[in-house]
Parts: structure tokens; C-alpha cells; sequence
């Protein structure tokens, strides 16, 4: 059996906030963590030295078969000795499917759930619940052009899967390592009831007993659990290492950074609401989904996002980002210090359009707010759309005037 330990892993994520919380997770100090932002069509060739390495597919909106496909050719760039880590949206959204079948179709068995504690996202009787509330009676996916599934083996339909419940999560000998090893040898789909941290790490550390042919599926929560799991008493990626200067010896504040909201959830609007000395410019999504749109010189720190009081068609969703993404390429005399991209699909299509194809993670502000650093040098944090508190905007602003430590992938090797 593998020591997980000392396995690299090979992570792929559907959205780039995804792959971003996916890598502060996984990282640990004083190793090399990478996020790729690669075309769903060709996978960039990634760097072996990577102990973590995190692709962006890119295939949240894609279809079906796409993102099958997507999933089957970044897999010939797995390394022999890599865990593999699906990372799957907490509320189910994207190609599930069709991606954990295409793993299934090389030969892994899965161990998966979407159970995301501290948002209170848990999973009973394979049922995914918000704050209680089963998915599929909430208004989670009111943005969505689907239905949400009943459950999650509704899903995966119509691929096979079984259920592992909470006694068996919980139990204290080692049933949970045995059913993953089992599934490892037949190619079984687990969904995996989980309410607590607990339970995630007790699923984390039961995998790590596992052949490399499991591959574990889930959100920021189950990566998190792997993650502790990996790093057994070495500090996660973003902890000062000693000697790190104090707070009064770092470098002087940057300036602000330019916030760039494409979400629809609700919770967005009052955080740019608690954000002081910031001008919001509210973009029409008719007009972003047309091109980008002319903006005067920006002058003084801003928010640029889609009007949250105007009609959102759902299938004009990557126009609009686009058109949103088109708007800060754009913006060619104003060159902020740092970016803060809010939503996956927004993230990743600001990127794009700035030529970025690589980040290196730098830490965590709160759970899926991620600093990243690009090659040359601009500091990005990505957050899901979803995430945070009304004051999450606030503490991102704040902790951009507190330079994070070094990045061990920034280091060059001895």
C-alpha cells in the first residue's frame, strides 16, 4: 500500500477558484504547489517536480462528452505514483457524471462526497443537505439551466454506486479501508455520507490505505482532509516559516487591488455593499454578453461587476463572463497590483484573457479565498462565488496590505 505521506498528487478541477482551493489545501510548506490553467483540448505539459499539481479543465459549462474527454486526456499526464483528486463542486454543479465515469473507465475505483463543513454543506444517506435543507429543495441552483438531482447517486446516474453510511465512516477498525480497496480492484463508484472534519479525515486516511487506483472525489472539504492527511505535523502552504519578519518589518501596503465580480449569489452584493472608498461599476450582463464594455480611466480603487438587479439568462452565462473578462483586458493603462476574482468561470476567463496560464498559491485568506502569485509577479486571489461571509471583500482588501510568505514553488532548488 502507498504512504500517502510521500505520494504526490495529481488534482484536475472543472472551475480555476476550484483548482486554487484545491491546491492551498493539498500544499504543504516547503514543497513545490502549481496551478495550471489549461485548455480542456491540450493539457499543458506540467512540470514533474510539482509534489502538488492542480489542472483548471476548464468544463463546468461544457458538455458531457467534453468533459469526459477532457478528464481522459489529462490523465496521460499523470505521473506513475500519483494520488489522484477529483475536485467536484459542494452543491454538484458541472459534468459529475460524465467525469468520475471517465475515471472509473481507466481503471480507478471512487471515493466521493460533496461534504463541504464549514459552509454547512454535509451529506446523509447520500443526500447532500445545506444547512439541513436537502439540495434539491433549496434555490442552490437557481442560476442553473437544470433541476438539482435528488441525491447524488442521481448524480452520477446511470452509472452504479453504493452508499457507505455514517456507522461505517465512524467505525474504528478498518472496514472503510477494506471497502476502499475493494473498489480500487473493481472499479466501484462510493458515495460517502460525511457531516464533520471528522468524518472527511477519517475518509482521507482510509484512502491513504488504499492502491493508487482509488481516487478520491469531492470539494475544498475533502481535499482540506487529504491535505491533513498528507502533511501528518508539517505546516500547510502560507505558514510563516521561521524567522518570517514580523508584521513591522514586512514591505509597505500595496495599493488596492481591482475586485472583478461575475457571481449571481446573492451574498455578493453585500459584500461590495461593507467595502469603503471603492467605486462599483454595475455592468449590464446584455452589454457584457455583447463584448467588453468602454470604461472611463480608473482613478481610485474598484469594483467592476455584473449588475446584480438586472435579469440573468443562464445560457448567456460564458458570454457574459467573457465580455466581463474582455472589460479588464481592456483596461491596458490602469496595471493593478493585484486582482480579486470572484467566481470560478469569471476567474478563469480574466486570466485568459490576460495570458495567464499559471499561478503559484500562496495561501489561504478565509476557506476558498486563495492568493496566488502569477510568474510575473501579480498577485490573483480567486474565490468560489458562493463563499464567505457579508465581510468576506473587506478581508480579502485587508489581508492584500500584509505580504504573504514566499512561495516554496517560487524558491529555486538548491
Amino acid at each position: 500500500m502507498p504512504d500517502d505521506h510521500a505520494v504526490p498528487v495529481f488534482a484536475v478541477a472543472d472551475d480555476l477558484s476550484g483548482a486554487a482551493e484545491t491546491a492551498i489545501a493539498l500544499g504543504m510548506r516547503g514543497t513545490r504547489t502549481l496551478i495550471l490553467a489549461t485548455p480542456h483540448t491540450a493539457p499543458h505539459p506540467h512540470p514533474h517536480s510539482a509534489d502538488v499539481l492542480v489542472l483548471d479543465l476548464d468544463t463546468r459549462t461544457h458538455t458531457p462528452d467534453n468533459a469526459a474527454h477532457a478528464i481522459t486526456t489529462a490523465l496521460t499526464h499523470r505521473r506513475p505514483g500519483d494520488r489522484v483528486f477529483k475536485k467536484i463542486d459542494s452543491l454538484l454543479r458541472g459534468n459529475l457524471a460524465a467525469e468520475i465515469t471517465a475515471l472509473t473507465r481507466h481503471g480507478y475505483g471512487i471515493a466521493l462526497t460533496p461534504a463541504l463543513p464549514h459552509a454547512h454543506r454535509t451529506v446523509t444517506a447520500g443526500v447532500l443537505h445545506l444547512a439541513g435543507t436537502p439540495l434539491h429543495t433549496s434555490d442552490a441552483w437557481r442560476a442553473e439551466r437544470a433541476t438539482p438531482p435528488t441525491s447524488i447517486a442521481a448524480a452520477l446516474a446511470p452509472a452504479p454506486t453504493h452508499t457507505l453510511g455514517l456507522d461505517l465512516i465512524r467505525h474504528p477498525g478498518t472496514a472503510l479501508a477494506d471497502a476502499f480497496t475493494h473498489a480500487a480492484a473493481t472499479g466501484q463508484i462510493l458515495i460517502c455520507d460525511a457531516e464533520t472534519d471528522r468524518d472527511l479525515d477519517a475518509i482521507a486516511r482510509a484512502a491513504t490505505r488504499a492502491p493508487l487506483h482509488l481516487a478520491l472525489a469531492g470539494s475544498g472539504g475533502l481535499a482540506a482532509a487529504l491535505g491533513r492527511t498528507r502533511r501528518a505535523g508539517t505546516p500547510p502552504l502560507g505558514t510563516p516559516s521561521p524567522g518570517t519578519p514580523s508584521p513591522g518589518d514586512q514591505p509597505a501596503p500595496t495599493p488596492p487591488p481591482l475586485i472583478v465580480v461575475g457571481t449571481a449569489e446573492p451574498i455578493a452584493t453585500t459584500q461590495v455593499a461593507r467595502l469603503t472608498g471603492y467605486t462599483v461599476h454595475s455592468l449590464h450582463p446584455d452589454d457584457l454578453a455583447a463584448g467588453p464594455v468602454p470604461l472611463p480611466p480608473l482613478t481610485t480603487p474598484t469594483v467592476l461587476r455584473v449588475d446584480p438587479t438586472a435579469p440573468l439568462t443562464p445560457s448567456h452565462g460564458r458570454a457574459i463572463a467573457t465580455g466581463l473578462a474582455l472589460t479588464v483586458a481592456a483596461l491596458t493603462t490602469y496595471q493593478p497590483p493585484a486582482l480579486v476574482l470572484i467566481g470560478g468561470d469569471t476567474a478563469r476567463r480574466v486570466l485568459d484573457a490576460l495570458g495567464v496560464t499559471t499561478l503559484h498559491p500562496l495561501d489561504q485568506i478565509h476557506p476558498g479565498a486563495v492568493r496566488s502569485r502569477t510568474p510575473s509577479g501579480t498577485t490573483v486571489v480567486t474565490r468560489p462565488g458562493s463563499f464567505g461571509g457579508p465581510d468576506s471583500l473587506v478581508q480579502i482588501v485587508r489581508a492584500l496590505h500584509t505580504p504573504p510568505p514566499a512561495a516554496p514553488s517560487e524558491r529555486p532548488s538548491p
